[in-house]
């Protein structure tokens, strides 16, 4: 008896699927595979949160290089975020890496921390320097590497001459990068640079909502703002992170 496949027109066929076979295969091995070695949190106010912060544009910029977690919430400081259990949750998702990616935390807190915040403030002396330095031993003891952030400035001027309220939490993060070690980007020194060189009118436009309407302000941040800021972080984080992340794509602000 004859092999079914022994017939000319079988056989063509057979032949034809094989060869569609092996050029799948060698499609597949000779493609790149995408991968993203890298993780990146946002821990912080809302300043960096979602909708009114700039860390979800970061997160875009990044989409292609790294898997991006932005944990930061509105009106946490370095004490509640730990209080409400957020600090915890954050920790877990560091500890959940079953690939042993980098991770990368960006810490940043102030803005609550300051008097006047009641069951948020810290003492600037003590605790909240203290609650810095527990984060970044937190942050290693999982294996992860902590980047301190600090406070972004609120955009806010008299008699034309910007007043700069958070010049004291920044330098006292600065104190903590330097007794640990750590990594920092000094998101406020740039900010307020950035600030003071548009000038009152145009900073109001980086506000979440057009100045005269009921949710203007001088601290939360909007597309464009989250644009211009986002960017002065993702610049520095190469510095910060050993040579990740450099020639990032950014969108154009302005």
């Amino acid at each position: 008896m004859k092999d079914k496949y022994s017939h000319p027109r079988h056989l063509s066929h057979l032949i034809g699927t094989l060869f569609f076979v092996a050029q799948g295969l060698a499609l597949a091995q000779s493609a790149p595979v995408v991968t993203q070695a890298d993780r990146i949190y946002f821990i912080g106010d809302s300043t960096m949160a979602t909708k009114n912060g700039y860390g979800d544009a970061v997160c875009a910029w990044l989409k292609d290089k790294a898997e991006c977690f932005n944990l930061a919430k509105n009106g946490r400081s370095s004490k509640s975020f730990k209080e409400e259990g957020l600090w915890d949750q954050a920790v877990q998702k560091m500890k959940n890496n079953p690939n042993n990616l980098n991770q990368w935390v960006l810490i940043q807190f102030g803005h609550n921390d300051q008097p006047g915040k009641p069951g948020r403030s810290t003492d600037l002396s003590s605790e909240y320097p203290l609650n810095l330095e527990n984060y970044v031993l937190d942050v290693r003891a999982v294996g992860a590497k902590p980047i301190l952030v600090t406070p972004l400035i609120r955009r806010s001027f008299k008699s034309g001459q910007h007043q700069d309220d958070l010049i004291n939490w920044a330098n006292s993060m600065k104190n903590v990068a330097s007794k640990l070690n750590v990594p920092l980007i000094d998101l406020h020194g740039m900010s307020k640079r950035k600030v003071i060189e548009v000038g009152e009118d145009k900073a109001d436009l980086y506000a979440e909502s057009p100045k005269g309407t009921p949710k203007f302000d001088r601290t939360h941040l909007g597309p464009l703002g989250a644009c211009v800021f986002g960017a002065m972080v993702l610049q520095q984080l190469p510095v910060a992170t050993g040579g990740k992340f450099a020639n990032v794509a950014t969108t154009a602000c302005e």
